[in-house]
C-alpha cells in the first residue's frame, strides 16, 4: 500500500516538475502544490505501514 502511494506521489512530482519546466505561473504552482501534498499523503501512508508492519513483528514475539 505504501509503496503504490508513494509511486504514485513521485508520479505527480514528475508530472509537476515537468509542468513547472514547460510552463509558467499559475498552472505550474498549481501542480507543484497538487505534487506536494501528493507526497505529504505517501509520506503518511508509508509511515503508517511501517508502524503497522514493527506492531506486527511484536506481537509475533
Amino acid at each position: 500500500v505504501a509503496n503504490g502511494a508513494q509511486q504514485a506521489a513521485d508520479a505527480a512530482k514528475t508530472a509537476a516538475d515537468q509542468a513547472a519546466a514547460a510552463t509558467t505561473g499559475a498552472a505550474a504552482n498549481a501542480a507543484q502544490s497538487t505534487a506536494n501534498a501528493a507526497q505529504d499523503v505517501a509520506d503518511k501512508a508509508k509511515a503508517a505501514a511501517d508502524q503497522a508492519k514493527q506492531q506486527s513483528a511484536e506481537q509475533k514475539k
